[in-house]
């Protein structure tokens, strides 16, 4: 099935995909970030794969993560980095590693708000569609 993983790799990634060795065959090489959220991102079972997103907590504001389908998709861990400029009031961004379980289809919707701030629509919303199969 390496076949259809490189194709599905070089669709999602175009010319800058390295061919994938069996150890690395479950990790996808490159994050996915807001601009993939307008199409259905298309990944095998058990495969890991990071979604990147701008964020500044110094206003106020984090992402949170909402999944509709927790069997066919999974949170591993979400990690900040700040700005390597050290600049005060620079953001950096949010990554999630996440992990494809189940086949299926599942909307991951990421709110941008201010937790204390409940009435308040958010400021952002991206919603990633990942189609297992």
């Amino acid at each position: 099935d390496m076949t259809r993983i490189s194709l599905l790799c070089l669709v999602l990634v175009g010319s800058s995909c390295a061919s994938l060795s069996n150890e690395e065959s479950n990790v996808i090489s490159r994050p996915f970030s807001s601009v993939d959220s307008s199409s259905d991102i298309v990944l095998a079972t058990n495969q890991t794969f990071e979604i990147v997103l701008p964020s500044n907590p110094t206003t106020g504001y984090s992402w949170s993560l909402h999944i509709d389908q927790p069997s066919v998709v999974k949170t591993i861990s979400d990690q900040y980095v700040a700005d390597s400029s050290g600049r005060v009031g620079v953001g950096g961004n949010t990554t999630w590693l996440l992990d494809t379980g189940n086949s299926g289809t599942a909307a991951l919707t990421f709110s941008y708000n201010r937790s204390w701030e409940k009435e308040i629509p958010p400021s952002r919303v991206v919603v990633f569609t990942i189609d297992v199969r």
